[in-house]
């Protein structure tokens, strides 16, 4: 999953984004199906499955009859005449058809079988696929949502700072404050600005990373149409019940380890002799051997491999260590499957309390910021004061915004672990 790369490139510090940059808003639903329709990520799944299923048909191939054509046209320099007829004509020509059909062979049925699993492997892996790059557009929609509302929140933190600078002005003038207040002012003002640029550059990463998941220009003018005040869903109190096909990445990886089975079956089958039947048809030059011209024939062939160096055995080696290998990496991804989805579950659970408390500190820096610019109006308090009151509520609004943010993305998280992806693409 590529989760940790997109929250360290949406809340990295980036420069501005382009003022000349056209703003255009999405909702989910139109991100969402905006990547269905143009995502890069999205044809490659289904690209992989269309290979998948070309590679099956391959492997019936040997199983159905074999039909082929041919033809031939030669001048001889010497012609060769026994009793009247033409043993070696000056001109020579044939044209051929055969027929061929492989009556018995052991190991080509479980190699189709073989072939016909991975391509139902292929299909859950791509469900699977899917199902991530909808998580990551999601996340990176909630990401980018989350990130304009923090930069509304330093711009308001701003234009309180510049009311402030303001307000020492007037107490200056009033013999209420001292220049120094209406330093400190101005210091916290500009601090403010400083927020706010960083805020932009944020913001400006947070639209290119969901314009890369949607296959459009990077130009940081993407916009989240979403209301960050929203609460989020609560966690549920049981975990949903996993159909008994399991998640679309496992079911994937169980279909290959079957797959690997029966390449194992195939090899010992190799080891049984192999039957075939061929009849061929021709016509060309009437010759001594064909006065007529016309020729045929029918071959039965039987093949049977008795001993080859013990490449067989070196083989059913190879794949009976390849096949443990593959058992023991589906044993480790299940367990990690389950610790990922009790994760999943148990962040939502903790950073849905977390907002709860982040509420109510956020009341609680509001009320102290009001008592702090009462007193600073009232010249009672110093620029000081009303500094680190106003720095306390906007980290509260910041605080606040990220414990959403991150309640929806675990959200998404969860019912990402529970996805099975049972539709193929």
């Amino acid at each position: 999953m590529r989760a940790p790369f997109l929250l360290l490139l949406t809340l990295s510090l980036a420069s501005p984004a382009p003022a000349s940059a056209a703003e255009v808003r999405l909702t989910l639903e139109e991100a969402l199906a905006e990547v269905r329709e143009k995502g890069e990520g999205w044809e490659i799944a289904a690209l992989r499955v269309e290979e998948s299923r070309a590679l099956r048909r391959e492997a019936l191939s040997p199983l159905l009859p074999s039909l082929s054509l041919g033809g031939s046209g030669v001048w001889n320099g010497v012609t060769v005449d026994i009793g009247g007829s033409s043993f070696r004509p000056r001109y020579d020509w044939d044209a051929t058809a055969r027929l061929s059909l492989t009556l018995v062979d052991p190991a080509l049925y479980p190699s189709y079988r073989a072939a016909a699993r991975q391509t139902r492997a292929a299909e859950a892996r791509a469900a699977w696929i899917r199902a991530e790059l909808l998580f990551e557009v999601e996340q990176a929609f909630f990401q980018l949502a989350a990130l304009e509302e923090e930069l509304s929140i330093a711009r308001r933190a701003a234009e309180l700072r510049a009311t402030y600078v303001e307000r020492a002005r007037a107490l200056i003038a009033s013999e209420l404050a001292l220049p120094i207040d209406l330093a400190r002012a101005r210091a916290s003002q500009l601090e403010a600005e400083q927020l706010v640029l960083d805020a932009e550059g944020r913001l400006g990463s947070g639209a290119d990373a969901l314009a890369l998941l949607l296959g459009r220009a990077p130009d940081g003018g993407l916009r989240a149409s979403f209301d960050t005040t929203l609460p989020p869903e609560q966690p549920p109190e049981a975990a949903p019940e996993v159909p008994p096909g399991g998640r679309a990445d496992l079911r994937g990886l169980k279909l290959s380890l079957e797959a690997r089975r029966l390449q194992i079956d195939r090899r010992w089958w190799s080891l049984f002799p192999a039957l075939s039947l061929s009849g061929q048809v021709g016509l060309g030059e009437p010759s001594f051997t064909s006065p007529d011209g016309y020729s045929g024939s029918i071959t039965l062939s039987l093949r049977w491999t008795l001993y080859d160096g013990g490449a067989t055995y070196a083989l059913l080696a190879a794949e009976r260590a390849r096949a443990r290998i593959e058992e023991l990496e589906l044993s480790r991804a299940t367990r990690r499957a389950e610790a990922e989805m009790s994760r999943a579950r148990r962040d939502w659970r903790l950073s849905f309390a977390v907002i709860g408390v982040a509420t109510e500190k956020l009341e609680a820096a509001r009320q102290a910021h009001e008592m702090a610019r009462a007193r600073f109006e009232a010249g009672t308090a110093d620029t000081i004061e009303v500094d680190e009151a106003a720095d306390a509520l906007l980290r509260a609004e910041v605080d606040l915004n990220r414990a959403r943010l991150r309640a929806r993305i675990a959200r998404a998280a969860y019912l990402h672990q529970s996805e099975t992806g049972e539709q193929s693409p």
